[in-house]
């Protein structure tokens, strides 16, 4: 797990974080902001809970739970480089 400041909470400039401190096909879960769309086709394997439904996906399992308590923020990432 990795935390990074940002000036600038876009697309361009967290695939550029996430693909400097992240290995290719590790598992990424997030919620489902629009920003965090790409990253199966960049090679990673992406779960999402949709927090407007439920904080846990049914299916999945996947939650940010962890994540969210110790930052309140949305995404953790596994495998780092």
């Amino acid at each position: 797990m990795f935390f990074e400041v940002v000036a600038k909470h876009d697309k361009e400039t967290l695939l550029e974080i996430i693909k400097r401190k992240i290995v290719i096909g590790s598992f990424i879960i997030s919620d489902c902001w629009k920003a965090y769309d790409c990253l199966e086709s960049e090679g990673y394997r992406h779960l999402t809970v949709n927090h407007s439904e439920n904080f846990k996906d049914p299916e999945t399992g996947a939650h940010t739970n962890s994540i969210k308590g110790t930052l309140g923020m949305g995404c953790i990432f596994q495998n780092l480089v």
